[in-house]
C-alpha cells in the first residue's frame, strides 16, 4: 500500500475562531497519529489509547462549537448539531469494534473515514457557521469557557492545570507524542517527555516536575525502580506510573515502591487527566 504523506494544515482550513482552529489542529494533530500508528502496527494499547482520546476530543470540540453557534443565534445550530452526532458516533463506533476486536479495524478504511470528515467538516459544516460566529466575541468566549477537563475531573482541580509542569517518560514515541497532544490540549503548557527512564532522572535533576509519568516496562530500567531513585534522591515530583497491567495487579506487586499513582493502559484523555490531577478516578 502506498504511504499517505501526513496530513498539513494549511491557512485555507482556519475558520478565523481562534480556539476552534486549534481544536482542529489538534484533531489533525491526532489523525496523523493514528495513521502513524497503523502503518507502523502500532501496539495494540497505544492504538487503543489514541482512538479513545481522538473520541473524546472529538466530542469535546464539538460541544465547544455548539456553545459558540448557540450564543451566536447561528440559524443552522440543530442541524449542525445532528452532523457532529452523527460523525463522533461513527469515530466511537471505530474505537468500540478496535477494543472489541483490533482486526476487525481495517486500517485503510479507518485513514479514509477520518480524512474525509475532516476535510468535509472544516470545509463544508464548519466554514458554513463562520458569517455568523467571527468576530462575536460573547460567542468565542463561551465556547472557548469549556475545558476538555470540565467532564472528567473534579472541577475545582480544572484551574490548576495551566500551572502545572510535567515530565512523560516511555520508549515509545508514539505513545510520548499522544500524552503530551492530550495534555497540551487540556491547557498544560508545561510538557516535557522523555524516551528513557536515565533521561528522565537526568532531567529531573535539573528542574523539578509536579507529576511525573514513567511508563513501567522500559528498556533501561522499569517504572518501580525509577520511582525509588527520585525517592533515594529526594526529587520531589509525584510519580504516576503507567502500565497495560491492572492496578490491583500493580498494588500486589509494588507495595511500598513508592509510586503515587496508577494509570492503566489504553488511557483516556479522562483517565489520563485524572491520574495527573490526583482525583480518585485516577490515583492509585
Amino acid at each position: 500500500m502506498k504511504k499517505i504523506p501526513p496530513f498539513v494544515w494549511t491557512k485555507e482550513l482556519a475558520i478565523g475562531i481562534p480556539f476552534v482552529d486549534a481544536d482542529h489542529q489538534v484533531l489533525v494533530s491526532l489523525l496523523n497519529l493514528v495513521e502513524t500508528c497503523i502503518d507502523a502496527r502500532e501496539e495494540t494499547f497505544v492504538l487503543g489509547s489514541l482512538l479513545n482520546a481522538l473520541a473524546e476530543y472529538t466530542e469535546h470540540h464539538f460541544s465547544r462549537e455548539e456553545k459558540l453557534q448557540q450564543v451566536c443565534g447561528y440559524a443552522g445550530l440543530q442541524e449542525h448539531k445532528e452532523i457532529h452526532r452523527r460523525l463522533a458516533g461513527e469515530v466511537d463506533a471505530i474505537g468500540r469494534r478496535f477494543e472489541t476486536d483490533p482486526s476487525s479495524v481495517e486500517t485503510g478504511e479507518v485513514k479514509e473515514f477520518l480524512r474525509n470528515w475532516l476535510v468535509e467538516h472544516i470545509m463544508v459544516h464548519d466554514f458554513a457557521y463562520r458569517q455568523a460566529c467571527v468576530g462575536h466575541e460573547q460567542g468565542a468566549a463561551a465556547g472557548e469557557a469549556i475545558k476538555l477537563a470540565n467532564g472528567g475531573v473534579v472541577q475545582s482541580n480544572v484551574l490548576q492545570l495551566d500551572r502545572l509542569r510535567i515530565l512523560v517518560i516511555d520508549d515509545n514515541p508514539n505513545f510520548l507524542r499522544l500524552v503530551a497532544t492530550v495534555l497540551k490540549a487540556a491547557g498544560i503548557r508545561r510538557v516535557h517527555t522523555a524516551g528513557s527512564a536515565m533521561k528522565g532522572l537526568e532531567w529531573s535533576i535539573r528542574q523539578t516536575a509536579d507529576v511525573v509519568l514513567c511508563d513501567w516496562l522500559m528498556r533501561d530500567m522499569n517504572g518501580v525502580d525509577f520511582a525509588l531513585k527520585m525517592a533515594e534522591m529526594e526529587l520531589p515530583s509525584r510519580v504516576v506510573l503507567m502500565s497495560g497491567c491492572s492496578a490491583d495487579s500493580f498494588r500486589e506487586q509494588n507495595a511500598g515502591s513508592g509510586v503515587e499513582g496508577f494509570l492503566e493502559k489504553p488511557i483516556s484523555a479522562g483517565s489520563l487527566l485524572n491520574a495527573v490531577l490526583n482525583t480518585p478516578s485516577g490515583a492509585a
